[in-house]
């Protein structure tokens, strides 16, 4: 199987943290909203995903730019400046993303068939927040995450 088929966007191939820093006002404005609604606002994510920063850490074998972690932590920690909570939800969306883009094609295909990497909610999905502020108990999910509810 081929690579994904990914139409790499110069300008995250060469400073995805300028193209952060561009969003910061965005998302700022959009910040009393996505609290609101305890989730990043669907005109974030869709700005995320315009600017081409879901891809960020594709690896170059699937037709994205690369980068290092450094450069990924270095750009959600740019998108908090606007709006924490949609900087965590990037964070972990981009680096599953990446994750699956980075394994052998068949299975990235198999994923990706759609050739669309969005994260969509789940039809019966519940908000969740962070409960626990310290490393005690961490790697239990139900001591560290509770439904928002």
């Amino acid at each position: 199987m081929s690579a994904l088929p990914i139409t790499p966007q110069p300008t995250i191939a060469i400073d995805p943290v300028a193209v952060a820093r561009q969003l910061v006002p965005l998302l700022a404005a959009e910040a009393a909203d996505a609290e609101r609604q305890r989730r990043a606002t669907d005109t974030s994510i869709q700005a995320l995903h315009d600017a081409g920063l879901f891809r960020l850490m594709f690896p170059k074998r699937a037709g994205g730019p690369g980068h290092k972690l450094i450069t990924h932590i270095e750009t959600v920690a740019e998108l908090a400046k606007g709006c924490a909570g949609t900087a965590w939800a990037f964070g972990l969306l981009s680096g599953v993303t990446a994750s699956v883009a980075s394994m052998p094609p068949q299975v990235s295909q198999l994923v990706f068939k759609t050739g669309d990497e969005r994260a969509r909610p789940a039809p019966r999905g519940r908000p969740m927040t962070a409960m626990s502020s310290t490393a005690r108990g961490a790697m239990r999910p139900a001591a560290c995450m509770r439904t928002g509810r």
